[in-house]
């Protein structure tokens, strides 16, 4: 019989999160860590260097032994650094739980850090940079950042630059990694095919006691309103639009996800209607709601032909305006609360995303926030609120980037059909 998720405290001070799924063939398990991007300081850099490091070697594992362990259990191994929180997971088939635990654990608790692979590893991140720095559309994202949180950590690349990434040394991502071993800043979270009991048992036992350093507090980001561009190898103009949205744990933050899928949810939506069905000034058009412990920002993304760079921003506005001032109709408000409920429902069939939600909720919450809660908040949501929450934002204004081709990559650009 399935069990409903449960907070449960360990001896250590350790939170953990766990949904047990009888029914299910696979078990993820993540062990997340409330430090992020935001706490670097002028180490740039540090906690995405640090999340890479932790799978080259540990106490009990090397490096290889990590990589033909987890290649033959055939599951997901991976970490992701965020701006607020560093996340390392796994998910194996059910049966393969208890070997899974114990990598995981141990190269949160024990890694090497090695000087060799420290080494190494800031090279591949430098060649990671290069990847991004070719992608036009993921420079366009960071730099929309950059200029709406201008001079706070969340608008720096989680990436770092070159310079801060090679200043690092070994002692300093130590220093970091004691950020990660205060109980507070850890919380464990499993889904899936687990008899709890058991899981918590052996859990407790693998991490043993934390003795880390406290985190200090950071100051919220102030929003920037504004407009910048940049010359870049591109044939396209990439524009992103952003305004401020609201914190996660504030209410209107439903509001905000609700106005995202109103402008960029799908073919149906609003901006994918008026720029590219009614205007054919683009292939695609994005739209995200970054919602952080401090702050918020939605963002509008889209690539167009050089010759379209003004009217795209204006007709972005204009929406944004008209929905201010006119407002929703039942009917399509409706559609997108529906949209947005239903991918909700679509990635809980997943054990990794359910295991996500919950050490999310945790984190960002402070409590499981139950499914039900969720959808019903969602629903809740009328006109009022979205028109409500687009006149807050537009009343500190937009930021917008463009990245835009030289003169030269402009004449050179060629018409192609789209799909």
């Amino acid at each position: 019989m399935e069990e409903g998720p449960k907070e449960v405290i360990l001896d250590n001070g350790v939170r953990v999160a766990v949904e047990s799924n009888p029914s299910c063939y696979t078990v993820s398990l993540g062990i997340l860590l409330k430090v992020g991007a935001k706490d670097e300081g002028e180490k740039a850099g540090i906690a995405h260097l640090l999340e890479h490091m932790l799978f080259k070697g540990s106490r009990r594992y090397d490096r290889k032994e990590i990589a033909r362990i987890t290649d033959m259990l055939g599951g997901d191994f991976n970490g992701l650094t965020h701006k607020d929180y560093t996340l390392y997971y796994i998910r194996v088939p059910y049966k393969e739980l208890k070997v899974a635990m114990d990598i995981l654990v141990d190269i949160f608790k024990n890694p090497l850090l090695s000087s060799e692979e420290l080494e190494k590893e800031k090279l591949v991140i430098l060649e990671e940079m290069r990847e991004r720095d070719n992608n036009p559309e993921e420079v366009a994202k960071e730099q929309i950042l950059s200029l709406a949180w201008d001079g706070h950590p969340l608008g720096r690349s989680i990436l770092g630059s070159e310079e801060t990434l090679l200043s690092i040394s070994r002692e300093d991502l130590r220093g970091f990694l004691s950020l990660y071993h205060h109980p507070e800043a850890v919380i464990v979270s499993a889904a899936g095919r687990l008899e709890v009991p058991t899981f918590l048992k052996q859990l407790e036992g693998l991490l043993g006691r934390l003795n880390g350093l406290k985190k200090g507090g950071s100051p919220p980001p102030e929003f920037q309103p504004g407009e910048r561009e940049m010359v870049y190898s591109t044939t396209q103009v990439h524009t992103c639009i952003a305004m401020e949205s609201s914190r996660v744990d504030d209410e209107s933050h439903y509001a905000y996800g609700v106005l995202a899928t109103l402008l960029g949810g799908g073919s149906a939506a609003r901006l994918f209607q008026k720029l590219r069905e009614e205007r054919g000034l683009c292939y695609d058009v994005e739209v995200d709601d970054l919602a952080l412990e401090d702050g918020g920002l939605l963002t509008i993304y889209s690539a167009s032909h050089p010759s379209n760079k003004g009217i795209l921003g204006e007709l972005i506005e204009e929406e944004l305006i008209s929905l201010r001032d006119k407002g929703v109709e039942e009917e399509e408000l409706r559609r997108a609360k529906e949209q947005l409920k239903n991918a909700i429902f679509l990635a809980l069939e997943s054990s990794l995303q359910r295991m996500m939600r919950l050490a999310l909720s945790l984190h960002y919450k402070g409590r499981i926030v139950p499914l039900e809660e969720t959808l019903e908040k969602i629903e809740r949501i009328k006109g009022e609120d979205i028109q409500e929450a687009i006149s807050r934002s537009l009343s500190k204004g937009l930021a917008t980037f463009c990245l835009c081709p030289s003169i030269g990559e402009q004449r050179g650009n060629k018409v192609s059909t789209r799909d």
